[in-house]
């Protein structure tokens, strides 16, 4: 059985090494990469970005659904714990990083 300190080191976020994070780009610049390609831009419009894509002012065709709440139950985890995400406060998770690794099993 591993000991707390172990598990606790284990969830730690790991990072590759050499890799360089890209530079942030807003969405209109995205819009404006590669502007020649058609599949490239009918698949930008499929995401929502670029001249093709439908207005964000265009009334969705479904009912509306808010996902206010993001729970992670594993066996795994200790009896009766979970990981809880309140999606109503996006940025209160901006600094933790949670790692999901495969062959664990959540609900």
């Amino acid at each position: 059985m591993s000991s707390h300190d172990e598990d606790a080191k284990e969830l730690q976020p790991t990072f590759a090494q050499g890799y360089k994070l890209g530079e942030k780009k807003t969405v209109d610049e995205y819009a404006e990469l590669d502007k020649g390609d058609e599949s490239l831009n009918r698949w930008k419009a499929s995401l929502g970005i670029g001249a093709e894509a439908p207005e964000a002012s265009a009334k969705p065709s479904g009912p509306g659904v808010t996902v206010t709440e993001l729970f992670l139950e594993s066996p795994t985890l200790p009896p009766g714990h979970s990981i809880k995400f309140d999606l109503n406060n996006a940025g209160a998770h901006k600094d933790k990083v949670v790692n999901i690794k495969e062959d664990v099993e959540y609900k």
